[in-house]
């Protein structure tokens, strides 16, 4: 199972004992110090020494630059500095790099990967206090609270660091005590997740063919990612393809494509048409060849499209007794193609994974002859995820997992209490997903930027009550603590 690779992966560096992963990071950690101590005093002497230019800091510092920008800055400098050196296995680093200093918002962010890629982490975060050259000290952020240990606050000189020595034993010691909670903490939030895969994992293998559908972020790609690669168990096994109103069979099964033709001397001489292959038919063919193993073709927004004119005849051939080796009574489904004109059917070992936002206004393409061949799954908007998310993270403040919660009940009731009465509660609910972040900064700029448009595209499409006002960011703390009241009372 998925979790299990994890945790045996992750097992691998809760003793860390070679020199190279120290060296990471204490290499990291220079980089990090360093552009902080940037931050404040503009001196250069430090990035020096661990080869980061200035230049690359001077979005950080720049005044009136948005949120996108900052984003943007800490990708390309992570890039060029950070992913060369931090490879630690499941275990990435990136640097989250701010300019407000006296806000202590200046973070080592830590995501734990499945080794697929696929599956992402919630964050870590070592902070740097006390930021003063003569006074520095680092730490994991609530990382020692539950155990008491005597090291919560190291001093940056007794790392010894911007020198060029091996790593010091508390260096390590800091290292190793983080790699052993991170261990125990994926182990646990596996389990969480492995749970509700384990349940839909046996509809799947039965049906072969199911929708996750419900509001934005209710987690329903990560789920069918997740999904697919307990199905399959090798990435190079799963497809994945985005459905558009562009979309058709010429691109999904096969179509007449142009070629150009051109003479010995490069000259274009005219356009031959020839049958290509689309993404269905490529991966049932590699399935049907490849009958030991299991396939699975994920569709997301799988209703942005006309989904009967993109399968065309091979709608009826996805539903599992038409499978080929599937049907007991033995006979051979098949149809031909009219472009190729080749004899096709759909392999048994080949499952389909669609995943549809509920509140589009294309929900009507899944007719009643599609809705026949797959399961549907709804996921629903659940104040209990939020739950499980902050309580898992032991490193996070719970006052932040308190004002999630209260922004999450604020905007239910707003929504309950303004949507159009034709449109259910949970096809309009903001999901889960959306309050769910690693500082109180995080949560606002997810409502300014996630919640706020959303929530007036709705005003927009009628599906809210257009002459109720929608708490504008500016508002955002003021109605979270009035949110706080009710909840009280």
């Amino acid at each position: 199972m998925l979790s299990e690779k994890t945790c045996l992966s992750l097992s691998q560096y809760s003793a860390i004992k070679y020199k190279y992963y120290y060296e990471q990071f204490k290499k990291i950690l220079e980089i990090f110090i360093a552009s902080q101590l940037y931050f404040q005093s503009r001196t250069p002497e430090l990035l020096d020494i661990v080869g980061v230019e200035s230049s690359d800091l001077d979005p950080f510092l720049s005044e009136n630059v948005d949120s996108t920008e900052i984003d943007r800055a800490n990708r390309l400098f992570n890039e060029k500095y950070i992913e060369k050196i931090s490879n630690f296995g499941t275990i990435k680093l990136h640097l989250k790099l701010s300019p407000k200093i006296d806000s202590q918002q200046n973070y080592i962010t830590w995501y734990v990967l499945n080794g697929e890629g696929v599956y992402e982490s919630t964050s870590f975060n070592i902070k740097i206090e006390n930021i003063q050259s003569n006074d520095l000290s680092v730490y994991f952020d609530n990382f020692f609270s539950s155990c008491k240990q005597d090291n919560e606050h190291v001093k940056i000189s007794e790392l010894e660091l911007f020198k060029n020595t091996k790593p010091n034993g508390q260096l390590q010691k800091f290292l190793e005590h983080y790699i052993a909670f991170l261990r125990r903490y994926c182990s646990k939030k596996n389990h969480i997740l492995s749970a509700f895969t384990d349940e839909i994992k046996g509809l799947l293998c039965t049906t072969h063919n199911i929708i996750f559908q419900g509001a934005p972020g209710t987690g329903k790609t990560f789920k069918a990612k997740k999904l697919a690669l307990e199905i399959a168990e090798d990435k190079n096994c799963i497809e994945l393809v985005t459905f558009h109103q562009s979309m058709d069979y010429e691109d999904f099964i096969e179509g007449l494509k142009p070629q150009v033709q051109k003479d010995a001397s490069g000259k274009i001489i005219g356009i031959a048409y020839s049958v290509k292959d689309g993404i269905f038919k490529n991966i049932c063919k590699r399935a049907n060849d490849d009958s030991n193993h299991k396939y699975v073709l994920i569709i997301d927004e799988i209703n942005r499209g006309n989904i009967s004119k993109i399968f065309g005849e091979l709608i009826t051939l996805i539903e599992d007794d038409k499978r080929l080796t599937s049907n007991v009574s033995g006979h051979k489904y098949e149809v031909t193609l009219p472009y190729s004109q080749e004899k096709f059917c759909i392999p048994s070992n080949l499952y389909i994974i669609g995943t549809m936002n509920t509140t589009d206004r294309s929900v009507e393409n899944i007719d009643y002859a599609v809705r026949r061949r797959f399961s549907f799954i709804t996921l629903k908007s659940d104040i209990n995820r939020l739950s499980e998310y902050y309580d898992l993270s032991e490193l996070r403040d719970q006052s932040l997992a308190e004002t999630a919660k209260e922004l999450f009940i604020f905007i239910s009731n707003f929504v309950e209490e303004n949507r159009n009465q034709e449109v259910d509660i949970e096809d309009l609910m903001v999901g889960h997903s959306y309050f769910m972040a690693s500082s109180e900064e995080e949560l606002f700029y997810k409502y300014e930027f996630q919640i706020y448009p959303l929530l007036k595209e709705y005003q927009k499409d009628e599906l809210l009550n257009v002459d109720v006002a929608i708490p504008e960011p500016s508002q955002f703390f003021t109605f979270i603590n009035h949110a706080s009241e009710e909840v009280r009372s």
